[in-house]
């Protein structure tokens, strides 16, 4: 993201049917791990036979308390994709496009976020696991 040593944390809640999903990301609390402010969602997510998806959210407003680094109710991500692959029955992986803007529509304030990465592992029990932040490469 803009500071890439402070990551953005989501909880992800994915359905799978036929060979489609739908994935709904919630914001979280950057100190607390919360949810905070509202969920955004995608539907009908075409999942590839090598278990690849392209998800497109659009443009979207990151809520301050997710990224209190800034502590800024105007942050707003910008034609955020996440092209990932389902890695196993617990866990998908992927990089992330787009940018961030902080004020307006000004070109001058854009940040791109292309390059980011995501990892996603399911959550078995009431804790959160710890995050994962890339895909996990097997060992040789």
């Amino acid at each position: 993201m803009i500071y890439p040593d402070v990551p953005v944390f989501f909880r992800a809640d994915v359905l799978v049917h036929d060979s489609m999903l739908d994935l709904t990301l919630q914001p979280l609390d950057g100190l607390t791990k919360l949810p905070t402010g509202d969920a955004w969602n995608v539907t009908d997510v075409a999942i590839g036979s090598d278990g690849g998806f392209t998800a497109s959210f659009g443009t979207r407003a990151l809520p301050a308390a997710a990224y209190p680094l800034l502590n800024d109710p105007v942050l707003t991500l910008h034609d955020l994709t996440l092209t990932g692959e389902i890695t196993s029955m617990d866990s998908f992986c992927g990089g992330v496009v787009g940018y961030a803007q902080v004020f307006g529509s000004s070109p001058s304030d854009r940040i791109g976020i292309g390059g980011s990465t995501f990892g996603a592992v399911r959550i078995t029990a009431d804790a959160l696991p710890t995050p994962v932040s890339a895909c996990i490469s097997a060992a040789p």
